[in-house]
């Protein structure tokens, strides 16, 4: 498995990682979490977006580049939101996250 890297995505680091968001988690939000994660050769391979609202939070958006799935980067966005929600005081985080079986044409739109 390739070195990963886990990072906050700020206006410094965005031109990485905004094609990978959808439109309304384009952009800092107070209440929007972005987090990306960075392989070996410095490449944006995945996002996660995540609203908080006082102790509720709703994952807007989970995408890895589908050359990079099924290899923990997903998993390593989701461990990175848990630490930075218990950084918060939210102790919970409730999630239905599923991958197609199929491949989509409408899923797939990014990642190429």
């Amino acid at each position: 498995m390739e070195q990963m890297k886990i990072t906050r995505v700020t206006k410094e680091n965005e031109l990485k990682f905004n094609y990978m968001f959808p439109r309304e988690a384009q952009g800092p939000a107070p209440n929007l979490i972005r987090l990306g994660v960075i392989n070996d050769e410095d490449k944006g391979v995945g996002t996660l977006s995540a609203l908080v609202d006082g102790k509720e939070v709703v994952i807007t958006s989970l995408f890895i580049l589908s050359d990079y799935r099924r290899q923990g980067y997903g998993r390593a966005l989701y461990a990175a939101l848990e630490e930075a929600l218990g950084e918060k005081g939210i102790s919970n985080l409730y999630s239905c996250i599923g991958v197609p079986i199929v491949e989509d044409e409408y899923l797939d739109r990014n990642s190429e």
